[in-house]
């Protein structure tokens, strides 16, 4: 009788330790760390050990812990449908070429804004290969679509350095056109700060950069309830946004998108957390900087902006056209809002194409100038240029040799200047008399 009693113990002892492994091993793969699952069991503990100060304390320890955002790298399940994944010291990263590769002499790099993925980008993408035959790259940023998040902060420099990355790990080395889609007009701004050589042309598209229209980026400042807001109410939260968004609330499109975010909500561990720390530390009202750093350069600029939208005004492109950036050329968007890249795609696509169009149509215009500086380009290299030849050579033709045979020599640059400083821009199709285009979307 007692070694059946005991034996009867023993099950039931070992059947509570199998249910509560097999619980603890859940609590990990639903996203719980190991110092959460540690304070829960010390909890039940206390509880059960009859301390309910103790385990009142541990509990109220948990439910912060579990209110803030999860630790460590977080990545999405399973393989891309479309696309390719690589790796990279950022994040593990989702990419997509469209277009033929062999016309990655005209290479388009396109990045999405705040809260999307390749899938925001790829209509306008799949525009642009169309009407103007260019290859275009589209990549999912940190911590959004199949692009994995590290528990790092969400800085710019985090999204430069991603770009950055990718770029050199495809071994695409050339100066491409760069197009940047709301907080991605940022990315591809500070990036062309620091890579100047390596940008042929830059459009910004509803970017940010300068006060927007709402401040609600900076309550998420506020410690434990953003926190709790992007992690269980993250669908309602972002679709709230995407009234104001749309000018036309009945384009299938809206709904389309909508259901998107409701599958993404549900199979993107890492949105929340990176949603989250992208709107506590992007600068995205702090860009007037990075703005005039492109002034600066002589890469040719395009603006497209909906003259209706309600988080990046149009008043910002003005700022931009009229302060920081005076060759840019504005194409505004007559009834649109922040998602014209989306409602609007096909309208501009068309003003993608007729700036790649005017760009290649001044190219020839240049041609000649290079094969005059390439014989001296060649005698500078052999050794020091002659004082009148370094007063001869303009800082447009500077620019101009710099783009027949990379930075120039060492001998072009000012005495304690560095060599971001010094670097030459890539050579410059001017727009020497930029005009303000309306664009009205039923004409196109």
């Amino acid at each position: 009788m007692f070694n059946v009693a005991s034996q009867q113990v023993d099950i039931v002892l070992f059947a509570l330790a199998h249910f509560l492994r097999r619980g603890v091993l859940e609590l990990v793969r639903f996203g719980w760390q190991w110092p959460n699952v540690s304070f829960s069991l010390a909890a039940w503990a206390s509880l059960l050990t009859s301390f309910p100060f103790v385990a009142t304390l541990l509990g109220l320890v948990l439910a912060v812990r579990l209110i803030r955002m999860p630790e460590g790298e977080m990545r999405r399940e399973g393989p891309p449908l479309r696309g390719a994944m690589i790796h990279l010291p950022t994040c593990e990263t989702r990419y997509e070429l469209l277009g033929r590769r062999e016309s990655a002499s005209s290479l388009v790099v396109m990045a999405h804004g705040f809260s999307g993925d390749c899938s925001h980008t790829r209509p306008l993408a799949e525009e642009v290969v169309r009407r103007t035959g260019h290859c275009v790259l589209i990549y999912d940023l940190v911590g959004r679509g199949y692009s994995s998040c590290k528990d790092h902060d969400h800085t710019i420099e985090l999204f430069v350095s991603q770009l950055a990355e990718l770029l050199c790990a495809l071994e695409l080395y050339q100066p491409a056109h760069f197009v940047g889609i709301s907080l991605g007009g940022g990315v591809v701004t500070e990036y062309a700060r620091y890579f100047p050589s390596k940008v042929a042309s830059l459009t910004l598209i509803a970017s940010v950069g300068l006060p927007l229209c709402s401040a609600a980026h900076v309550l998420t400042k506020i410690p434990l309830i953003p926190d709790f807001m992007f992690r269980c109410a993250l669908w309602s939260s972002v679709v709230a946004g995407l009234e104001h968004e749309w000018a036309d609330q009945t384009n299938p499109k809206l709904e389309t998108l909508i259901q998107s975010y409701r599958d993404r909500v549900a199979t993107e561990p890492a949105l929340g957390r990176s949603l989250l720390s992208t709107a506590r530390h992007f600068p995205f009202e702090s860009l007037a900087d990075s703005f005039e750093a492109v002034g600066a350069q002589a890469f040719p600029v395009l603006l497209v902006w909906g003259d209706e939208d309600r988080t990046c005004p149009v008043e910002n492109a003005h700022t931009i056209r009229s302060t920081y950036i005076p060759r840019a050329t504005l194409v505004e968007v007559c009834g649109a809002r922040h998602c014209v890249y989306l409602e609007h795609a096909g309208q501009v696509a068309h003003a993608l194409n007729r700036f790649f169009a005017d760009l290649k149509s001044k190219i020839p215009e240049e041609q000649q100038e290079l094969r005059e500086l390439a014989k001296n380009l060649a005698v500078s290299r052999a050794g020091a240029p002659s004082p009148n030849h370094r007063r001869a050579l303009t800082p447009r033709k500077r620019s101009l040799a710099a783009a027949a045979g990379g930075a120039g020599p060492s001998s072009f640059r000012r005495k304690g200047s560095s060599c971001l400083d010094s670097a030459p821009p890539l050579p410059s199709i001017l727009w020497k008399h930029p005009v303000i285009r309306r664009v009205t979307p039923p004409s196109l």
